[in-house]
């Protein structure tokens, strides 16, 4: 049974900042008058051209134009790579996590995406382990206590893992697999986690499965970056499997004020993106876009973070 709206529960923040490479600046489509005249011969199986930029009522809108739009163009979408801003700061802020749990899992469930391969949950048994338990219980068993202690997003991690089980995601971990290892290697974790998802998710492509992959920023980019030190596994996997595989960043506004570098989302003026109302959807290259959320209309404060937070 799929939910929309899950129900309150008991809910480190570990480091990944999230910003993509470089990219050139969008702008709206513009009309450039001239005083010549010009005759346009278009071929009739010429498909009309695509909007670089529309405004949808909300993310699920958003997703459904994205997927039409890629089918019309004869694309079979076998992997959605979706990018998001990592909440820094603990706050009241409905996370980006949160909102992609709500208005995302359940279409792509129902659109016959299997698996979701997730950056932010940990990889290897114990974790696994105790997902089982708490798709049952509610609550999260001592390895994931303690691995999502303080997590600026537990509420988003919460949701994400929930909404993913009741709409028949299957989870695939990629973080680290231990509190040890993730404290080892602590300088070298981007790297780790872009390896791990690439690892997990070929495999699963390659047995025919649809897949889901929610990850920092950068780690679904179609390029490289200056800024980072390994090749994203976007990268890759536009390079193996073409047109089967989309790039969507995901942005929150306030999530992204709280980074260093917000011009690395290649976005040229982002705050000029941002839509009064309803969500700006941005085509950036093919098989690429961002989604460009409204401000939250309810007040955001800061909040002391909790070994266990509450989540709405």
């Amino acid at each position: 049974m799929r939910i929309r709206s899950l129900i309150s529960i008991a809910s480190a923040s570990f480091l990944l900042s999230a910003c993509g490479p470089g990219r050139h600046p969008v702008t709206p489509d513009t009309h450039i008058p001239s005083d010549t005249p010009r005759t346009t011969i278009v071929s009739p199986s010429e498909p009309p051209p695509q909007p670089t930029r529309v405004n949808l009522p909300d993310l699920s809108a958003a997703f459904q134009y994205i997927l039409q739009r890629e089918a019309q163009q004869g694309h079979e979408i076998r992997a959605i790579g979706i990018g998001e801003v990592h909440k820094q700061i603990s706050s009241t802020l409905v996370s980006t996590l949160q909102l992609i749990a709500r208005n995302v899992l359940p279409d792509l469930a129902d659109a016959g995406f299997q698996d979701l391969v997730w950056e932010h949950f940990p990889s290897g048994d114990l974790a696994a382990q105790e997902a089982e338990s708490f798709y049952q219980s509610g609550h999260f068993g001592p390895f994931l206590s303690e691995f999502f202690r303080y997590y600026f997003d537990y509420c988003g991690i919460v949701e994400v893992l929930q909404q993913a089980h009741a709409s028949g995601l299957e989870v695939h971990g990629c973080h680290a697999s231990s509190v040890e290892e993730y404290r080892t290697n602590l300088m070298d974790l981007g790297y780790i986690v872009n390896e791990r998802q690439l690892e997990t998710s070929v495999p699963l492509l390659r047995q025919g499965r649809r897949i889901v992959i929610i990850s920092g920023a950068r780690h679904n980019d179609f390029q490289s970056s200056d800024n980072i030190d390994y090749i994203p596994f976007g990268i890759t996997l536009h390079r193996w499997f073409r047109e089967g595989f989309v790039s969507i960043d995901v942005l929150l506004p306030e999530a992204i004020e709280t980074i260093p570098r917000p011009q690395d989302l290649g976005l040229g003026d982002w705050q000029a993106l941002v839509p009064a109302s309803g969500v700006e959807v941005i085509y950036r290259e093919p098989g690429s876009y961002a989604v460009m959320l409204a401000r939250s209309q309810e007040p955001v404060t800061e909040t002391i973070p909790q070994a266990v937070p509450v989540c709405d």
